[in-house]
């Protein structure tokens, strides 16, 4: 996985996983690990081998949601931090 830490929110610029590898929740276990920090992670899911609807699936099933298309028609994802009850109270 490659990641690019913005001010607000991680990029991620890169994430494969060997075919032989997939189903072991590696791809899962990176995405959850950048959620634990708490910003805001965005993302364009570009479908090299994978099939794209999986893909998309992959992405919505972490709690990304679509924000768009990039140049070429790949989609863009964002996850977004639930708030804290202190920001919420706030």
């Amino acid at each position: 996985m490659k990641v690019h830490n913005h001010a607000n929110y991680f990029e991620v610029l890169l994430l494969i996983v060997a075919e032989e590898k997939r189903g072991l929740g590696l791809g899962t276990g990176a995405i959850r690990c950048l959620q634990q920090f708490g910003r805001a992670i965005r993302l364009t899911a570009i479908p090299h081998i994978y099939k794209k609807a999986a893909l998309h699936r992959f992405y919505q099933r972490l709690g990304f949601r679509p924000i768009g298309k990039d140049t070429i028609g790949n989609t863009k994802f964002e996850w977004l931090p639930k708030p804290s009850i202190a920001t919420r109270n706030s």
